[in-house]
C-alpha cells in the first residue's frame, strides 16, 4: 500500500515475499531487517523524583543486517513449519495466519475480486493483457483498477484471485487499485489524500542465483525430515 499524504509526503507500507515450489510442497521467504540497536542516553544526576522522563530522538533506522524465515507446508495442509535461521529455531504455524499476515488471505482476496463489470478498457499484449476499470458509481472512493493477466502462468499452483482466474482462464498476475479520499476542513495535520493498493505475483526463477535455489531445496528437505520425525498435527 502507498500512501499519499495532503503535505506532499508519501509512504510505503508493503513487503515483498519470494514462493518456490517442490513436489507438493510450498515454501514462502520472508525477509528480516535487523535494525542498529537504540540506546536512550538518561543524565541522572540532574533528574529528580517524579520527573517524566522524555525519549524524544529519532530512531536509527541503519540496517545492521539481513536475515529470513522460511515457511513451508504440504498443499492442502492446514499448518506447516517455519524455520528462522538468524537463531536456528523451528516452530510450527498456521497456513491461513502466513496468508493473512502476508495480505493473501481471504479480505485481501475478496477486495482484489470486486464484481466490477465490464472492463472499460483492454489492452493486449501477446499472451498478457490489461483490463482498466474506472467511472464507479456504487464503490465509495474508489478511482481507478487494473487488473493484469498471464495466459502463460495459469498452471502455477498459487493464485491472488481463484474466482478471477477461474473466471478469466487466466492467471491474475497484478491487482492496481486507486482510491482517492476526499480532503477534510476540519483537519489541520497531514492526512491520507490518495491510496495505491497493489497485489502482484511474478515469476523470477531466472532471476534467482543457483546458491538461492540450493537454500529453497535444503529447506524443502529439511521439511520432509522434520514431519517424518514428528508429524505435525493439523
Amino acid at each position: 500500500m502507498l500512501v499519499f499524504y495532503t503535505d506532499g509526503n508519501k509512504e510505503d507500507i508493503g513487503q515483498d515475499m519470494k514462493v518456490a515450489f517442490s513436489k507438493e510442497y510450498v515454501l514462502f521467504e520472508q525477509q528480516v531487517l535487523h535494525h542498529k540497536a537504540q540506546h536512550m542516553v538518561i543524565d541522572f544526576d540532574n533528574i529528580k523524583d517524579g520527573d517524566t522522563i522524555v525519549d524524544d530522538s529519532e530512531p536509527d533506522m541503519t540496517i545492521e543486517k539481513v536475515t529470513y524465515l522460511y515457511y513451508v507446508y504440504k498443499q492442502g495442509e492446514k499448518n506447516g513449519l517455519m524455520y528462522n535461521e538468524a537463531i536456528n529455531k523451528t516452530k510450527s504455524f498456521s497456513v491461513d495466519t502466513l496468508f493473512k499476515q502476508s495480505n493473501l488471505g481471504s479480505e485481501n482476496e475478496q477486495r482484489v475480486s470486486l464484481v466490477l463489470g465490464e472492463p472499460n478498457k483492454i489492452k493486449k499484449q501477446g499472451e498478457k493483457w490489461t483490463e482498466k476499470y474506472y467511472n464507479f458509481k456504487e464503490i465509495k472512493n474508489l478511482d481507478t483498477v487494473f487488473r493484469v493477466y498471464d495466459d502463460t502462468l495459469k498452471d502455477i499452483p498459487f493464485s491472488i484471485s481463484k474466482r478471477l482466474d477461474q473466471e478469466k482462464n487466466s492467471k491474475l498476475t497484478k491487482s492496481l487499485q486507486l482510491i482517492k479520499i476526499p480532503p477534510s476542513l476540519e483537519m489541520k495535520q497531514p492526512l491520507p489524500l490518495k491510496l495505491e493498493l497493489l497485489t502482484e505475483m511474478e515469476l523470477v526463477t531466472q532471476k534467482i542465483s543457483k546458491a538461492q535455489l540450493e537454500k529453497f531445496k535444503r529447506y524443502f528437505e529439511k521439511y520432509e525430515q522434520d514431519i517424518i520425525k514428528e508429524p505435525i498435527k493439523n
